[in-house]
C-alpha cells in the first residue's frame, strides 16, 4: 500500500510530480456537479482530450462512468481503499435526481442511469474543456482558504496521531499492511476526503481509519481472487424454476424481504436461497467471504436477467435502496436488541464492508445451521406478513387465492404458510 508521510503537509501544493491523491484533494467540491467532476478528472488528471472521454465514456451511465474512473485512478497506483472512501461522496451525489438548472434537470430517475453524453449535448469538444477551467478556479480558490483548516488539522494531528495509531493496533489486520499504513492514510484521507477545518474529534478519526481499513482488506482479498461474489455466485449455481407465483405476488413478495424489519446479512442469504437454491452449507461456505456490497451486486446482476419485465423496475428499485442501507452502520439498521447484542462488535461497522462470515459461529460444525436460522427467520416475517390482514404480501396472495379459487374472502392457505 502506498502511503503519504503525515508530516509533509506542504506536498498537496508541490506542483507536477506528486502522486495523482495530491491533485484530487479540492475535487470533492465538484461532487456537486457531474459535468464538473469528469470534465476536471479527464483533462487535467488523467491527461485525456475531450474526444477521449467521449469515445471512451459517452454512452456509459454515469454509474459505469464513475465505477470506470474509479479502476483509473487505482490502475494509476493510487492506494485503492482511500479512492473508494474519497468516491463514495460523489456516487451518493449520483444516486440522487438531477439538480435544478443542470443540462438534466427534469428527467426522469437518478443521475446514474442517464449516459454521460448527456451531460454534454452540445459540441463536447468545447464544453467539456470549458467546464474543467470552471473546476479549476473553484479548486483554486478551495486552495487558497485551506490554509487556515491544515494548521487547525495539524494541531489536531500532533495531539491524536499517536493516540490513533495505539487504538488501530488490535484492530488491523497484518495481512493488510502495517498499522503506520492505515494512520498515514488516514491522515491523507482527511485532507483529500473531508475539510480540515471542520470540527474534529477522535472518535470522528477513528471511525474513518476504521472504514479505511476495511476497504483495505476488501480490495486485498478481491486482489488475491478471495471473496468474488459474481463468479461464487454463478460458479454451479442452480437457478429455481420460473416460479409459479403471479408477478404482483413476486413484487409483494420482495418488497416484503427489503423493508428493513430484518438484518441484511439475512435477507442476503434469503435471496441466495430463495432465486438461486443456495443450500445453507454453500452460503456458510466460500459464499460467506464475499463482502454485502458485492453479494448485493452479483445478486441484483444475475436475478434481474430473468424477471418478468413487469417488476424489473421494482426490482431495481428494491435493490438501489437496499445499498444505500449498506452504506450504514450494523447500529442503525438493526432494530431486535438480540441480534444487537449478538454482534456487538459490528455496531460501528459500515454494514456493506462486513461478510456473511462475521456474523457466523467460530465453529464451522455450527455455520450451515445459522445460516438456517437466518433463513426460518425471514421465512417467519413472510408468513406473518402474509397473514396480517392489510398488508401488501396478504393482498397479493388473498387475490391470488380469490383467482385460483374464486373466493376473495377465503385467507390464503398456501405461499409461506407452507
Amino acid at each position: 500500500m502506498e502511503t503519504s508521510n503525515p508530516t509533509n503537509t506542504t506536498s498537496f501544493d508541490s506542483g507536477d510530480g506528486e502522486p495523482v491523491s495530491h491533485s484530487l484533494r479540492f475535487v470533492r467540491e465538484l461532487f456537486a456537479d457531474p459535468e464538473r467532476t469528469f470534465s476536471y478528472i479527464a483533462l487535467r488528471i488523467f491527461g485525456w482530450s475531450p474526444t477521449d472521454l467521449i469515445a471512451l465514456c459517452g454512452d456509459l451511465t454515469l454509474k459505469e462512468a464513475a465505477r470506470l474512473f474509479e479502476q483509473e485512478l487505482i490502475r494509476r497506483g493510487e492506494p485503492a481503499a482511500l479512492v473508494g472512501y474519497w468516491w463514495q461522496e460523489f456516487k451518493k451525489v449520483l444516486r440522487g435526481p438531477p439538480r435544478r438548472g443542470s443540462r438534466l434537470a427534469g428527467k426522469h430517475g437518478p443521475l446514474n442511469e442517464h449516459a454521460l453524453r448527456e451531460l454534454f449535448p452540445f459540441e463536447p469538444e468545447k464544453a467539456i474543456p470549458h467546464q474543467a477551467r470552471i473546476a479549476e478556479g473553484l479548486i483554486h480558490a478551495a486552495r487558497d482558504r485551506a490554509a487556515a483548516g491544515d494548521r487547525k488539522f495539524a494541531a489536531f494531528w500532533d495531539d491524536n496521531g499517536e493516540k490513533l495509531e495505539r487504538a488501530l493496533r488490535s484492530r488491523v489486520r497484518r495481512d493488510c499492511g502495517e498499522v503506520s499504513d492505515i494512520v498515514n492514510l488516514t491522515w491523507l484521507a482527511a485532507h483529500v476526503a473531508h475539510d480540515t477545518n471542520r470540527d474534529w474529534s477522535f472518535s470522528a478519526l477513528l471511525t474513518m481509519a476504521r472504514e479505511l481499513h476495511r476497504r483495505a482488506v476488501a480490495y486485498r482479498r478481491r486482489e488475491a481472487g478471495l471473496g468474488d461474489a459474481a463468479n461464487i455466485v454463478d460458479a454451479d449455481a442452480r437457478e429455481t424454476p420460473a416460479d409459479p407465483m403471479p408477478d404482483y405476488v413476486l413484487q409483494a413478495t420482495f418488497e416484503t424481504v427489503f423493508d428493513g424489519a430484518l438484518p441484511p446479512h439475512e435477507t442476503t442469504a434469503f435471496r441466495l436461497k430463495w432465486l438461486f437454491g443456495r443450500k445453507p452449507r454453500e452460503i456458510a461456505g466460500a459464499i460467506s467471504t464475499c463482502d454485502l456490497y458485492d453479494l448485493n451486486s452479483a445478486i441484483y446482476a444475475r436475478y434481474h436477467r430473468r424477471a418478468p419485465a413487469s417488476i424489473q423496475p421494482i426490482v431495481k428499485r428494491l435493490f438501489a435502496e437496499f445499498d444505500v442501507t449498506l452504506d450504514l452502520t450494523y447500529k442503525k439498521t438493526v432494530r431486535h436488541k438480540r441480534r444487537l447484542r449478538r454482534h456487538r462488535r459490528l455496531h460501528h461497522e459500515i454494514v456493506g464492508w462486513t461478510r456473511l462470515e462475521e456474523y457466523l459461529p467460530r465453529r464451522k460444525a455450527d455455520r450451515a445451521r445459522a445460516v438456517t436460522e437466518w433463513l426460518a427467520s425471514v421465512k417467519e416475517h413472510l408468513k406473518v406478513q402474509q397473514n396480517t390482514v392489510g398488508t401488501p404480501l396478504y393482498e397479493a396472495f388473498r387475490r391470488w387465492d380469490a383467482e385460483r379459487n374464486g373466493d376473495p374472502d377465503d385467507p390464503p392457505e398456501d405461499g409461506f404458510n407452507a
